[in-house]
């Protein structure tokens, strides 16, 4: 089986995929071509490039990420998503963002930069705030799990 993907993850990441689906033959490039496409099974790609043109040249397609819906029903292709693939990153994303807001980091980097030392400017404690997550998902859950310690 035939998988094109026009995002290319780092080789650690190709490597794994190979490993892990050995009877499985990956292709990753930028763009499309019609070789690599007409014989594709499964498409990954981030989507923003993908035409109803592209669908019609993958004849062999049976699966892929993102999607032109009306092309995509037409030809009854079964689509799947990567649910959850960003939690840790954005999880910690979040809890910096709150740290740098709390600690005031933005201004003390300033300050720092002027050689302005201000000892009036007074930072927080994440520690016993209260914090609410709405719509505890893949990435909320994890935020949940990584804050706690915080107290």
């Amino acid at each position: 089986m035939l998988i094109l993907s026009t995002v290319i993850p780092n080789e650690g990441i190709q490597t794994e995929m190979m490993k892990a689906f050995p009877d499985l033959n990956f292709i990753y490039q930028k763009g499309w071509t019609d070789g690599p496409l007409r014989e594709a099974e499964i498409l990954i790609t981030y989507g923003e490039d993908l035409t109803e043109e592209i669908i019609e040249k993958a004849a062999n397609l049976k699966g892929m990420e993102l999607m032109p819906f009306r092309a995509i029903e037409e030809r009854g292709i079964m689509v799947t998503n990567a649910k959850g693939i960003h939690k840790i990153p954005m999880a910690e994303y979040t809890i910096g963002m709150l740290l740098q807001y709390e600690k005031k980091l933005k201004l003390l980097l300033k300050n720092e930069k002027e050689e302005l030392w201000d000892r009036k400017i007074e930072v927080g404690e994440l520690n016993g705030k209260t914090m609410l997550v709405i719509g505890v998902g893949a990435i909320g859950g994890k935020w949940l799990v990584l804050v706690k310690p915080l107290g």
